[in-house]
C-alpha cells in the first residue's frame, strides 16, 4: 500500500488510474481497489482528488498561477471541471481562498 500512495504522491498530475497504479505496484486492480477501502476507509479515486486537491490549494495559495495552469499542474486538463471539483472539496473557489489567505496591505 506504501508504494501505490508513494506513486500517488508524485504523479498526481499525469493521468492516474487504478490500472496504473496496480500494475506499476505488480497488484490486480481489484485488490489495490480492496486495500484502500479496507486501509484508508476511502476509494482510490476519492484518495487521487484529496492528494490533487492538496497540491491545488498549496499552488494557489502560494503563486500566482492562473486557474488553467494549476488545474492542468494537478492532473484537470478540463478547467470547469477542476473548479467543480475544487469548490466542492474547499467549499470556496480559487478567488476566494486567494483573497482569504492574501497578506494585508497598508
Amino acid at each position: 500500500m506504501q508504494q501505490a500512495l508513494r506513486y500517488i504522491d508524485e504523479h498526481y498530475a499525469s493521468d492516474l488510474s487504478l490500472d496504473v497504479v496496480a500494475a506499476h505496484i505488480g497488484s490486480s486492480p481489484f485488490y489495490l481497489s480492496r486495500l484502500f477501502r479496507h486501509q484508508r476507509g476511502e476509494n482510490f479515486v476519492e484518495h487521487l482528488t484529496a492528494v490533487r486537491m492538496k497540491a491545488a490549494e498549496r499552488l494557489a495559495r502560494e503563486t500566482s498561477l492562473s486557474i488553467k495552469e494549476i488545474a492542468a499542474r494537478t492532473g484537470y486538463p478540463n478547467t470547469t471541471y477542476f473548479c467543480r471539483v475544487f469548490k466542492k472539496s474547499n467549499g470556496c473557489t480559487i478567488g476566494e481562498l486567494r483573497e482569504k489567505h492574501r497578506p494585508a496591505q497598508h
